[in-house]
């Protein structure tokens, strides 16, 4: 077997604890290395659905108001200082 390294995100990190820390309560015990080589097999072995389950949420979640606006900030030239504005008595 080749082995390689690559950088991995603290939350790719968190979650496979996150994983191995369930699998040990039900009594397996599993490497980190393991776990990640077993969820690339399990990918592999059942792409479509995998493809079928992403799509679905990629879509579900394009779809919701909030991710929207943060996709796609508003720029604008004009500024305000609401507490100001707010303080202001007239």
């Amino acid at each position: 077997m080749k082995s390689t390294t690559r950088r991995v995100s603290e939350t790719e990190l968190q979650k496979l604890k996150d994983i191995q820390n369930q699998l040990k309560q039900i009594g397996i015990d599993i490497s980190q290395v393991e776990l990640s080589e077993s969820i690339t097999d399990y990918v592999l072995n059942r792409f479509d659905d995998f493809i079928k389950e992403y799509n679905s949420k990629t879509q579900s979640n394009e779809n919701e108001v909030l991710l929207k606006w943060i996709n796609n900030p508003y720029d604008s030239e004009l500024s305000t200082d609401a507490v100001k504005d707010h303080d202001v008595i007239q």
